[in-house]
């Protein structure tokens, strides 16, 4: 598993990508201003926005080039983001 910022250019591409978009979406909605957690698909494990990075760019560099997100929950006082990294077999991406 990667340590630091030792991950490659394209696990930072992805993970700046996918905040960009999600915090647009968050803004559209005017829901910007409530804290946001993030959830991995399949778990019941609460990440605070660092280690939901942390973990699309290890997803990336683990094989799982595309990470998506949706908003699983909008309040009451938060929102909650659902993060799910999907393996792509065709795919000619080499950590």
């Amino acid at each position: 598993m990667p340590v630091g910022d030792r991950f490659s250019r394209r696990a930072h591409e992805v993970a700046e990508n996918l905040f960009e978009e999600l915090d647009q979406e968050l803004r559209n909605e005017a829901l910007g201003v409530l804290p946001v957690e993030f959830r991995r698909d399949g778990s019941q494990e609460h990440l605070d926005r660092s280690a939901a990075e942390m973990w699309i760019k290890e997803s990336v560099d683990e094989g799982h080039p595309t990470v998506r997100y949706y908003i699983e929950r909008r309040g009451p006082g938060h929102i909650l983001v659902n993060l799910a990294a999907f393996e792509d077999p065709d795919s000619q991406f080499h950590p």
